[in-house]
Formats: C-alpha cells, sequence, structure tokens
C-alpha cells in the first residue's frame, strides 16, 4: 500500500491523489491482467514512486503532468507507466550492453553477470 500523499500543492498532490485512488480500485476489485503485461496495482505504485523519488522539482512536476493529463482513467494510467518501464528497460539494455563491452574487454564471461538482461526487441546485441 502506498504511503499517505505528502505533497501539500498542485500538480504533485493531485497526481500522487491519482494513484493512491487507483492502487485502491485495483486492490477492492483487480482487473484481469494478461500473464505477459504489468499487473495494474504495479503501475500505480510505479507512477507514485516516481513522483516520490524524482531528483529535480522539475521532474516530479513533468511526471505530475503527465498522471494529472491521464485524467484517472486506468488504461491511460497503465500505458503510462508501461512507457516508463520501457525507458527504464532500453535504460538497462544499454547499461548490459556497456557491462559486457568492459566485461569482455577485462577477459571475463559477461553471460555469468547475475542481472544480464535477456536479447529481446530492444537488445544491443547482433544475431
Amino acid at each position: 500500500m502506498l504511503p499517505a500523499n505528502r505533497f501539500d500543492a498542485p500538480p504533485d498532490s493531485d497526481a500522487y491523489a491519482q494513484c493512491m485512488l487507483f492502487e485502491k480500485k485495483e486492490t477492492v476489485s483487480p482487473a484481469h491482467v494478461r500473464e505477459d503485461a504489468i499487473p495494474p496495482i504495479v503501475c500505480a505504485r510505479l507512477l507514485a514512486y516516481l513522483l516520490c523519488c524524482a531528483p529535480t522539482p522539475e521532474g516530479r512536476h513533468n511526471i505530475a503532468n503527465e498522471i494529472n493529463h491521464c485524467d484517472g482513467n486506468s488504461e491511460k494510467l497503465i500505458q503510462l507507466a508501461g512507457r516508463y518501464v520501457c525507458y527504464i528497460a532500453l535504460c538497462c539494455e544499454c547499461l548490459s550492453f556497456m557491462y559486457s563491452f568492459i566485461d569482455l574487454n577485462r577477459g571475463t564471461n559477461a553471460s555469468q553477470m547475475p542481472y544480464r538482461m535477456q536479447p529481446g526487441p530492444l537488445s544491443t546485441e547482433v544475431s
């Protein structure tokens, strides 16, 4: 469960309230989720914690405005969270490639890295 709303002014407080409402709705009557999809409750929490952990006030306001633009629509909030997951995954893919390069230069086996991502649609590896 998300902590209480710590923001005292819009747009941040409104956006966090939307995330809390979305989480509550998914706790009371969870939507059926495809096996390969991100559960809506995870989407609600991801967006809320993006607000809380934004490194700058400007970044927090940008995230808040995107959340507020969804107007409480669950599908739009899920799509927004999905976009952030894709961007985060893309960064991890790039880091994975960078660490693979570093490990290959050191003579170690990059496939033995504990957090190595598998090649996928965003992969930088060549078949």
